[in-house]
């Protein structure tokens, strides 16, 4: 009796252990202030304004609005390729971990490009082995000795090829919309490389990977000779 009554805890225990999920946030670790529902964090100096926002959360980035103004009288580069994120222990204790940086719009591009080719490849060679497979199956079919009509053998294999194909076109039309989809929130949503001109500004979100182990983490945005970071204090939840 007792060893079913452990089983029944232990099977009860991974039950829960499966079903649970694990959540992250963020909340600041400095001075901010409250704007439509969102905390602020704001930096100003000699040459450069910054003000960071934690946009949304994803399941493994979060997503910063960061805004960036040129307050100097020379020409700036802001590269979101650049900005990384330190992380700390509950301790606030710099852990050995390499810095994580955000994801590169540009190469998070070519990587869409990339899958773009390689599923119209795809479609070609699906449709090729489709027509192939029905004209193979036709001149097998046609060579046979059987009661059925040649016309309605011809047929049967086109059936069989026009739901295939039409199967395919719709997974094709489905990935490639997709895609294209994600291509146009890369290049229109998201930071991207730009060059400032005196009391010119841009904003827009980049994506940060989430570091499961860290208690606090330091957003750092390098413009030019000028470092501003931003203090984060991350909450892990299970649910």
């Amino acid at each position: 009796m007792k060893t079913k009554k452990y089983l029944l805890i232990l099977l009860s225990i991974l039950l829960f252990t499966n079903c649970s999920s694990t959540y992250f946030s963020l909340k600041p670790d400095e001075e901010s202030k409250l704007n439509q529902g969102r905390r602020i964090i704001e930096k100003d100096s000699d040459n450069l304004f910054t003000a960071l926002i934690l946009e949304d959360i994803t399941e493994n980035s979060y997503v910063f609005y960061l805004y960036v103004e040129n307050k100097s009288s020379e020409e700036i580069l802001v590269d979101p390729g650049k900005i990384y994120m330190n992380s700390y222990d509950s301790k606030k204790k710099l852990l050995k971990s390499r810095k994580i940086f955000a994801v590169d719009p540009e190469q998070q591009l070519n990587k869409i490009a990339k899958a773009i080719d390689i599923r119209k490849d795809e479609h070609k060679v699906s449709t090729g082995v489709n027509i192939a497979f029905s004209l193979l199956n036709t001149v097998i079919d046609l060579s046979d000795d059987n009661d059925e009509s040649p016309a309605k053998e011809v047929l049967d294999n086109a059936i069989i090829f026009t739901d295939r194909q039409i199967n395919e076109e719709i997974s094709y039309e489905s990935d490639i919309d997709y895609l294209k989809s994600e291509k146009e929130h890369w290049k229109n949503n998201v930071l991207r490389k730009t060059e400032l001109y005196k009391d010119e500004s841009i904003d827009g979100i980049f994506y940060m990977p989430i570091n499961p182990f860290a208690k606090f983490i330091k957003i750092i945005v390098p413009i030019g000779k000028t470092k501003h970071s931003f203090k984060f204090k991350q909450i892990k939840t299970t649910r």
